[in-house]
């Protein structure tokens, strides 16, 4: 095997960056292990590879393209829109935003990062809470399913025992 001697360029990197070969493509199709390392290449690029995601709400506050670039560079690839708040168009105007700066992300760092959007669609609403005295509720149920409604007589003295003792 023949030794190779890198020397330090002017600008101070070992290699040229034309020399360096973008991923480990022949230590990954080495045929043993042992060719695998020795394949490897220290001086090699890393791949953009993330094994998590950092999901981000996108808001009024963070919805302009630039704040956008910015929580991409910082290792934002999910993008969450809330649709219980915005309208339609507000909505579509933060998608566009995100698409445009995932672009530009990748004009600028040659880096094409995917940024996925994810939707959070406002579901059915339950609410719960005490019901006092002889209340007369109307309810209309539109469902397959049987609902109860149960009021708790003992409820008052259950928040009495659990509640706080202010001094």
């Amino acid at each position: 095997m023949k030794a190779v001697v890198r020397n330090r360029t002017a600008s101070g990197n070992v290699m040229e960056d034309t020399q360096t070969p973008a991923l480990q493509f022949r230590a990954a199709s080495a045929p043993t292990f042992l060719d695998h390392l020795c394949e490897l290449n220290i001086y090699s690029k890393a791949s953009f590879i993330r094994h998590s995601s950092i999901i981000c709400t996108i808001g009024p506050v963070s919805m302009q393209v630039e704040t956008l670039e910015k929580m991409i560079h910082t290792g934002m690839n999910v993008a969450r829109l809330n649709f219980s708040h915005g309208t339609h168009e507000y909505h579509g105007n933060t998608i566009k935003n995100v698409r445009e700066a995932a672009a530009n992300y990748a004009k600028k760092t040659g880096y094409n990062v995917p940024i996925a959007i994810a939707l959070d669609t406002k579901g059915p609403e339950i609410r719960t809470g005490l019901l006092e005295g002889d209340l007369l509720l109307k309810l209309l149920v539109v469902t397959a399913l049987p609902v109860s409604l149960k009021t708790v007589v003992c409820w008052e003295a259950r928040k009495a025992s659990t509640s706080p003792v202010s001094t």
